[in-house]
């Protein structure tokens, strides 16, 4: 019984310590693999606002990471990810940037509107014709609740 508390308690010092000393690869792994594994809650932990939506048209079922540019504050991680439920008959891998940002209280965290934002213009892409001019240019404005309403619509 102790045991189980001082192993509990001692994960929560390690994760609230450690979250700050974290590279931006590890913040963004851990990251997209609680995004991933539908644990929002925890992929909220590291976010900047931690806020998290997910639409629900399209699943990342996995992911990988390329090279990592950072630059004082911010730092870009090339993001390919496997993405399924845009097309029924296969998956799709989409090339996106995980976008992060630094500070001294909270450590290396997700800028998850920015790169929520990059990963939906990638996705947008993926449509064809005239839906994919008029969705690419809805996204690059900004409308951040574009998959929402479209759920929505859908059901």
């Amino acid at each position: 019984m102790y045991r189980s508390i001082y192993l509990i308690f001692t994960v929560f010092i390690i994760i609230g310590c450690s979250t700050k000393m974290m590279s931006p690869t590890n913040v963004a792994g851990n990251f997209w693999k609680a995004y991933t594994e539908d644990r929002l809650n925890d992929a909220a932990k590291f976010t900047l606002n931690q806020k998290i939506n997910k639409p629900k048209l399209i699943k990342i079922e996995s992911f990988d990471f390329g090279e990592v540019t950072k630059n004082k504050n911010k730092a870009t991680i090339k993001t390919v990810a496997t993405i399924s439920g845009i097309d029924k008959h296969k998956d799709i891998k989409l090339s996106f940037d995980t976008k992060l940002i630094f500070t001294e209280e909270k450590g290396w965290k997700v800028d998850f509107d920015e790169t929520q934002k990059l990963l939906y213009i990638e996705v947008a892409k993926n449509f064809t014709g005239d839906f994919k001019d008029i969705l690419l240019s809805i996204l690059k404005q900004g409308f951040s609740g574009f998959f929402d309403a479209l759920d929505s619509a859908l059901k």
